[in-house]
């Protein structure tokens, strides 16, 4: 073998010996690319795993329409970080990771121990590091989304009587005592601009995917 080609074949060698996984080991997938960024089966898994702690619900009853649906809201919430890396957004804290976890913590009943606390999360296949990293994204997106939108946000006075009369009065039914708007009127504008919110966010989005190049199987 000359000289030349044999230097070509070691440096291939060496190059796989640098990508391939040994054996026994899985190669983590791309499952999405938003404008570059890589999306990974073991994020999307984390993600599913982290949502299923969060709501309760069972691995096993966990559907591929379920895995797809986590996969869109990680394409969105990629195009989401990737508008706050020109913003100059101040990104969640150590402090604010712990608060929230906490928040967490005490939602569910029994984990005041920490053994029990541990013992919940790796029922799901979490580790704490990967806990820490999905509250910090999540709630780096609240507050981008806060900050964005909020701000932009009046609930008018029409609004709030026409929701208290068609939605509010109406689901009580006419046997039933109704409150006076005056004690149900901030209840009213908070429901009215989360509703506000997640509007500007949609739309937002479907802007933010049409000018994006997004690729996913």
């Amino acid at each position: 073998m000359k000289t030349g080609k044999k230097q070509f074949v070691l440096a291939l060698v060496a190059l796989l010996a640098l990508v391939v996984p040994g054996r026994g080991e899985e190669i983590d997938r791309i499952v999405a690319t938003v404008n570059a960024r890589v999306i990974l089966a073991s994020e999307l898994d984390d993600t599913v795993r982290f949502e299923c702690f969060l709501n309760g619900c069972s691995q096993d009853s966990v559907t591929g329409e379920d895995h797809r649906a986590t996969l869109e809201r990680l394409v969105d919430q990629a195009l989401l970080e990737q508008q706050m890396e020109n913003t100059g957004f101040v990104h969640a804290g150590a402090q604010d990771v712990a608060r929230r976890l906490e928040e967490i913590r005490r939602q569910m009943p029994g984990l005041e121990a920490e053994e029990s606390w541990q013992a919940a999360y790796s029922k799901f296949g979490l580790t704490l590091p990967v806990l820490e990293e999905r509250v910090a994204r999540q709630l780096d997106l609240e507050r981008y989304i806060d900050q964005r939108f909020r701000p932009t946000v009046f609930v008018d006075n029409a609004s709030v009587e026409t929701y208290y009369r068609e939605k509010l009065v109406a689901r009580l039914g006419s046997n039933a005592a109704r409150p006076p708007l005056n004690e149900v009127r901030p209840q009213i504008e908070r429901i009215l601009t989360e509703e506000r919110l997640n509007e500007l966010l949609a739309s937002w989005l479907n802007t933010l995917r049409s000018q994006s190049e997004i690729e996913m199987p």
